[in-house]
């Protein structure tokens, strides 16, 4: 991870599921993380398999100019990158690995640019709610202009997080899928 706000949410979110795969929702507390809550967003898996926000920062609203709460996952993605990104997340969700994204954005009109990463983060599933995932959409670089809406994102790269081997699984960095094509097992690094 290239952010800082990406290593203290990741940290965060590691220290809270201590020996299990993931924390339950009712383990994060916002207020320990208020200063990164502005980043952050929950996915619900629906009936239907569609993944959709129940919960989003500030910081969201403001790059995209709308709330984004309700909204199907996958409206906030170029096409081409749309069905990968949800495959994925519904992963995390049934495989309980966390993954991370490089993104690339770009304003409506096309004359800004940012680089980005999203955390998709699982949390442990309740017996009478659907499953769910903490995320986290972060930058090097503090935007400081909101004038102007960022158009769907493009997915660059993904690839599973490492979980410390002192908790209850690891599972080594591999890219899962770059610029267009999936990457064969043999062939991960």
């Amino acid at each position: 991870m290239r952010t800082k706000s990406g290593r203290e949410i990741f940290s965060y979110w590691n220290d809270r599921r201590g020996s299990r795969t993931a924390p339950a929702r009712a383990d994060i507390d916002p207020s320990a993380i208020r200063h990164l809550l502005p980043d952050l967003f929950v996915l619900t898996q629906m009936d239907d398999g569609s993944l959709v926000f129940r919960l989003t920062g500030t910081r969201l609203y403001n790059l995209f100019h709308r709330d984004l709460r309700d909204n199907a996952f996958n409206a906030l993605w170029q096409e081409d990158s749309a069905g990968y990104a949800c495959r994925i997340a519904q992963g995390v969700m049934e495989r309980a690995r966390p993954v991370l994204f490089d993104i690339q954005a770009e304003s409506a009109t096309g004359l800004a640019s940012q680089e980005f990463e999203m955390l998709l983060l699982p949390l442990a599933a309740q017996p009478d709610s659907a499953p769910r995932l903490l995320g986290a959409l972060v930058s090097d670089q503090p935007l400081q202009d909101f004038g102007q809406p960022f158009a769907p994102l493009t997915l660059r790269s993904s690839r599973l997080l490492e979980v410390p081997v002192t908790h209850s699984f690891f599972v080594p960095p591999v890219s899962l899928w770059t610029k267009g094509r999936t990457v064969p097992f043999w062939e991960r690094g």
